[in-house]
C-alpha cells in the first residue's frame, strides 16, 4: 500500500517507482521528490531518510534526516530551503512530487514502474 497520498492524481507517488531501479535500505520505499524552484529531480527512500540526489550517478546520496521542526530539507540542486519539515505529509507533499511529464523530460522514465511517459 503507498504511503503517499497526493491530492493531485496527475503527481507520481510511491507506487509509481520501480524499486528494482536501486538498492538501499532492504525495504526500497522510493519516491521521485521535485524542487519547484528549479525543476530538479531526485529519489528518496524514505525509510531510511536516503536521497540520490542524481539519478545519472546513483552513488551520489545524501541523509535528508532532520529532527529539529524548525530546521528544513533544502534542494540538492540550487539549495532552496523546503516550506515543510515533513514534506511527506498529506497535505503538503504535492509541493514536493513531481508528475510523469517532468519525469519523462528529465530523463528518467526508467524508474517508472512502466518504464515509458505514457500511462
Amino acid at each position: 500500500m503507498s504511503h503517499i497520498q497526493p491530492r493531485d492524481l496527475t503527481l507520481l507517488n510511491d507506487r509509481d517507482v520501480d524499486h528494482t531501479c536501486v538498492s538501499c535500505c532492504g525495504d526500497e520505499d522510493f519516491v521521485l521528490l521535485r524542487c519547484r524552484h528549479c525543476g530538479h529531480i531526485w529519489l528518496e527512500c524514505y525509510e531510511c531518510s536516503t536521497w540520490f540526489t542524481n539519478l545519472r550517478d546513483l552513488t551520489q546520496t545524501v541523509s535528508s534526516f532532520i529532527s529539529d521542526p524548525n530546521d528544513r530539507l533544502t534542494c540538492p540542486e540550487c539549495a532552496v530551503a523546503f516550506a515543510d519539515f515533513n514534506h511527506l505529509a498529506d497535505g503538503v507533499v504535492d509541493a514536493y512530487l513531481p508528475t510523469r511529464a517532468h519525469v519523462a523530460a528529465a530523463g528518467f522514465c526508467h524508474f517508472l514502474v512502466n518504464g515509458s511517459a505514457d500511462l
